[in-house]
């Protein structure tokens, strides 16, 4: 297995080196030169697993042995889920109605689904860090709950580790206790610095300084070992462990291999997105619905095979307040008929031009099952109060984006892409729906409050946010709007960073 970038220009790189690799010296992102065909007798196995034996089993597929053999990949991951304190329980299948399920991926130390993915990515950085005895940092740009999950994963690594993190946070976009998550880290090699700017923009400074340092690299003015990467869903094994989910999730909504399963996906960067297109193209068979916040920008996309830059707005779903979701390079490159085209389309989507899909791409987004949907700010909290006030369950705000067309299929194009795969044909039920909960509902405690919503009951985000609370902050702030300062702001931070906390 070989990975490419988006942008054309970059190949036949290995797994730890896309690990390793936040944009390619092309600018893209990384992906499976090939994707994994699974066959039926491979789905029934895999549907004897454990959640964390699938993560093993589908790691394998993407990463060659001979980078990391079977039994130390199973150590390494083995060790990393240990460290989620779930006594490696699988995550949690909520029965919402009859043929709808939430897949809670919320139980864990960060209460977002991202800690799964996150401590497995980490821990294989810092496992190939080990055995090349160099230093890494890296850089977060944060829409709320990515910061304080990859705080958390670099915290549990303990004080030998060689990576560092730096995360940039946007002002008054995140909640109360998404902010002291971050905040509040006493890890020496964390630094935090909230950013007058919207994640995008945050997400446009972290590319830029990239880009700068590789090319100093590049000239022969920067060669001191170091490697920049991310531990956003940019960085490959963040997709690559996302994958699982849906496997799960899958073998838990049907006894029936083949089946079709309607997935609702709250959509915000468009990783997990991605994630879903790979498990099918895989050979799972499953639809996916693209749930979009008013920013709506998966949803132009997919509905109307185009997609235009503009500034995000916000919204109670502050993770997916993301107007310019940087994985859309790779969905294209799933959609693209040549390595050329999905480089033009990755090209289009980076200097922020407009990109239309030919019909032929829109047809393959079509066959891989492929949705979307739209939740206006009202909708979501109207969802929110619907679902606990008459099924007695409590969503956040993001996952309710995605319940809203969970519970009334007709008014989705899901069912059709259902019928349209002919999975269905014939069967006088609806295929079993699964909405992909992404955080507990007691993190958005005060957003609720303000806006006169049901919250959660006290624990357990309340007890963590009042613990949190008395914990002294160690947060830089940078008031600028300019990409350029900063750009250079951030530069003096990796350069302090690795001066002060990774010298040795």
């Amino acid at each position: 297995m070989r990975y490419e970038s988006t942008g054309g220009e970059v190949s036949g790189l290995t797994f730890e080196q896309a690990l390793f690799t936040l944009y390619a010296s092309d600018g893209g992102l990384l992906m499976p030169e090939s994707v994994p065909q699974l066959k039926k007798l491979e789905l029934e196995t895999l549907a004897r697993l454990s959640y964390l034996k699938l993560c093993i089993r589908i790691a394998r597929y993407f990463i060659d042995p001979a980078e990391i053999a079977t039994d130390e990949l199973s150590v390494v991951l083995t060790e990393a889920y240990k460290t989620l304190d779930l006594n490696l329980q699988s995550p949690r299948i909520h029965q919402l109605a009859d043929s709808v399920s939430v897949l809670e991926m919320f139980h864990a130390p960060t209460l977002c689904f991202k800690d799964y993915a996150m401590c497995f990515t980490t821990a294989l950085m810092n496992h190939f860090l080990k055995k090349r005895q160099a230093k890494c940092v890296s850089l977060v740009a944060t829409s709320g709950d990515t910061g304080g999950s990859a705080i958390r994963a670099v915290e549990s690594l303990g004080s030998s580790s060689r990576l560092g993190l730096v995360v940039l946070l946007p002002v008054g976009r995140v909640s109360a206790y998404q902010r002291v998550a971050m905040t509040t880290s006493q890890c020496d090699r964390v630094r935090v610095a909230s950013v007058t700017m919207d994640s995008d923009q945050l997400d446009d400074v972290i590319r830029t300084a990239t880009l700068q340092r590789q090319r100093r690299t590049a000239d022969g003015d920067q060669c001191d070992g170091t490697l920049l990467c991310t531990q956003n869903s940019a960085n490959w094994g963040r997709v690559l462990f996302q994958i699982p989910a849906y496997f799960y999730a899958y073998f838990s909504a049907t006894r029936c291999i083949g089946q079709q399963v309607q997935f609702f996906v709250p959509t915000g960067g468009c990783g997990n997105l991605t994630a879903a297109c790979l498990a099918r193209a895989m050979g799972l068979p499953i639809a996916t619905c693209a749930a979009n916040n008013q920013n709506a920008a998966a949803h132009q996309l997919i509905s109307e095979g185009r997609f235009l830059p503009r500034p995000s707005v916000c919204t109670t779903s502050v993770a997916m307040d993301i107007a310019n979701p940087y994985n859309i390079p790779r969905l294209l490159s799933l959609l693209a008929g040549s390595r050329s085209r999905a480089a033009e389309l990755s090209r289009r989507f980076d200097s922020k031009q407009p990109v239309e899909l030919t019909e032929q791409e829109r047809a393959k987004l079509a066959n891989l099952g492929v949705s979307s949907f739209v939740a206006t700010d009202a909708d979501c909290q109207a969802t929110v109060v619907k679902a606990h006030s008459e099924l007695g369950y409590l969503a956040c705000p993001h996952t309710a984006c995605a319940l809203l067309p969970a519970l009334e299929p007709s008014s989705t194009d899901a069912d059709k892409v259902a019928d349209s795969t002919g999975a269905n044909s014939g069967a006088n039920l609806a295929p079993p729906r699964v909405v992909f909960a992404t955080a507990h509902p007691a993190k958005f405690a005060d957003l609720y409050r303000a806006r006169g919503l049901p919250t959660a009951p006290a624990e357990p985000a309340a007890e963590a946010l009042e613990r949190l609370s008395r914990l002294p902050e160690r947060c830089l702030s940078w008031e600028s709007d300019s990409i350029d300062d900063c750009v250079a702001k951030l530069h003096g931070l990796i350069d302090h960073l690795l001066a002060q906390s990774l010298s040795a």
